[in-house]
């Protein structure tokens, strides 16, 4: 069996998310690090390593940073018609490995919603049968603009229909993308720089609404 990281580069201030989500790096240098160690301990300089100490980088961001798993919590309190949402560290390690499956879809149009026909479709064509614990990928072809304004409007988007053909399975295969969101691109816009305040809050319920139905 063959491993295949899919993580991508944690740099500072990726345009990648809204921005309150986006990793904010500070660099301290020999200098910095000196004056802090001789404030904390009560050193001199000359008791430092030619007069500098601890060069070090402190890094500020949110929990939806780089590559990762959302847990049902960051979705919502609660889940499956009222039971508590589980926290990530409650989701079952066997979830984050198996056997990936990747549908290529970069031929979709930006904002278009797959259906469950167009899953039916893919799988029949690859002949293909989905099994439990099988993490199915998306890719949509959104990579190509990562790290710019364009990223969070490419690429196609998942609707509810689709969603719920996936969650078939039991238990459900893991879902990861190579995109910004699994359902943003059902939202009815074409931008080219990012939504912001209020916008962006409207957005986002809109597309919550659009999937649940």
């Amino acid at each position: 069996m063959s491993f295949i990281d899919l993580s991508v580069l944690f740099e500072p201030d990726t345009l990648s998310d809204i921005p309150i989500m986006r990793p904010h790096f500070q660099y301290s240098d020999h200098e910095t690090g000196a004056g802090e160690m001789m404030k904390t301990y009560g050193c001199s300089r000359e008791d430092l390593p030619a007069g500098g100490c601890c060069a070090d980088t402190r890094i500020s961001c949110a929990d939806h940073s780089g590559t990762h798993m959302d847990a049902p919590w960051h979705y919502a309190p609660t889940m499956n018609g009222g039971e508590r949402a589980r926290t990530i560290d409650e989701m079952p390690m066997e979830w984050c490995m198996g056997n990936g499956v990747c549908i290529h879809f970069q031929d979709k149009p930006d904002g278009y919603k797959v259906t469950a026909a167009d899953l039916e479709q893919y799988f029949r064509r690859i002949d293909y049968q989905l099994k439990p614990l099988d993490i199915v990928l998306l890719h949509t072809g959104a990579q190509k603009n990562y790290g710019r304004t364009e990223y969070r409007i490419t690429g196609c988007g998942v609707g509810r229909e689709a969603t719920l053909w996936l969650l078939r399975w039991e238990p459900m295969p893991g879902a990861g993308t190579f995109l910004c969101l699994w359902w943003q691109r059902n939202l009815p816009r074409r931008r080219t720089r990012p939504l912001s305040g209020r916008a962006t809050w409207r957005a986002w319920r809109w597309s919550i609404t659009r999937w649940r139905r």
